[in-house]
């Protein structure tokens, strides 16, 4: 059976604390002192060990949250993106001075949209709805 590297890590820790052989209990005075002081510090050992991995998992799970909530956001804005895009444009007027002017709108978002691909220029780059 085949471990991730944490996980093995994770168990040659566990292993590796204090499992050190103590003096000979019979012939020591202070064998069952020491014996509990050695619990007691492994059992704090483990506490901590377990104190971090409940940290970790805490911390991933505000990650894979706030990630959720970014998607969410992602879908809300390109559903509001497709609407948009789904209603044909309407020009009150139909003359060249408003045919260029659309045009160069349409220029300067493409322009913003290439030169930087994060989601807050890509949608700071749309003004409002055109047309009714």
């Amino acid at each position: 059976m085949l471990l991730t590297s944490a996980a093995s890590d994770s168990r040659a820790q566990l292993f590796s604390l204090d499992n050190s052989p103590g003096e000979d209990e019979e012939g020591a005075e202070d064998g069952g002192v020491d014996a509990r002081q050695r619990a007691l510090r492994r059992w704090e050992q483990i506490k901590d060990i377990y104190d971090r991995r409940v940290a970790r998992m805490h911390e991933d799970r505000l990650l894979a949250r706030k990630l959720t909530q970014d998607l969410m956001q992602l879908r809300d804005w390109m559903k509001g993106l497709e609407r948009r895009l789904s209603r044909p444009v309407v020009m009150h007027d139909s003359s060249e001075k408003e045919y260029r002017k659309k045009r160069k709108e349409y220029l300067v978002r493409e322009r913003r949209l290439f030169s930087s691909q994060t989601l807050p220029s890509i949608a700071n780059s749309f003004s409002p709805p055109l047309g009714p």
